[in-house]
């Protein structure tokens, strides 16, 4: 995560209000920690300080991330597909947010095999819980509450280690609310910005 942060670390110009979704917000979030006169603020996005769940803490549940890494080995895009899938995963509106993001994702060159074998170790591996009280910047967390990859009794928990950050919890989104619920997700961000800078 160290050399992800370092290359975000080398586009951020001047100090800047950092969004980060899933897997990107917990690169926010060690950017914030590693480098706070980078960020001015700090939103994660259905994200956690650790992504696995363990015996005190809520998660993703090792069995499945081990079946991504053996369907990884076979089919890239069929891996990312199934990924999709559980990202919507209890949406009211499934197939359109599946079709929606896929349509973003593939926009861009397929990543390689190794890429995405990266980005699950760093699911897997990196843990912030013990970090979170260094951030001293604003910080707004926001979830959906039918998530199932950062699943909602992680967010008390998460708000016991960083008890001066913000919540937000969308009742009918999963994990990825503003592709499900765009316009009240620019809401809810630009509303806290302004009262963050206010």
């Amino acid at each position: 995560i160290d050399n992800v942060v370092k290359a975000v670390e080398q586009v951020i110009e001047e100090p800047a209000i950092i969004v980060g979704w899933s897997l990107g917000g917990l690169v926010a979030t060690q950017l914030a920690i590693s480098s706070p006169k980078k960020v001015i603020a700090l939103v994660t996005v259905t994200s956690s300080p650790s992504f696995v769940a363990q015996e005190d803490w809520p998660g993703i549940k090792p069995i499945i991330l081990k079946s991504f890494y053996n369907l990884l080995s076979e089919d890239t895009v069929k891996t990312i597909d199934n990924f999709l899938k559980i990202q919507a995963m209890g949406s009211p509106h499934i197939r359109a947010d599946i079709k929606k993001t896929r349509a973003l994702i593939m926009q861009y060159p397929m990543p390689s095999k190794d890429t995405l074998t990266s980005a699950l170790a760093l699911l897997e591996n990196v843990d912030l819980r013990d970090e979170l009280q260094k951030i001293d910047c604003p910080f707004l967390r926001i979830y959906g509450r039918l998530d199932s990859l950062v699943p909602k009794a992680v967010i008390e928990r998460i708000q016991a280690l960083a008890p001066l950050s913000e919540s937000y919890v969308f009742d009918k989104a999963s994990h990825a609310p503003f592709i499900s619920h765009q316009a009240e997700f620019e809401n809810v961000l630009m509303s806290w910005l302004k009262a963050t800078r206010a």
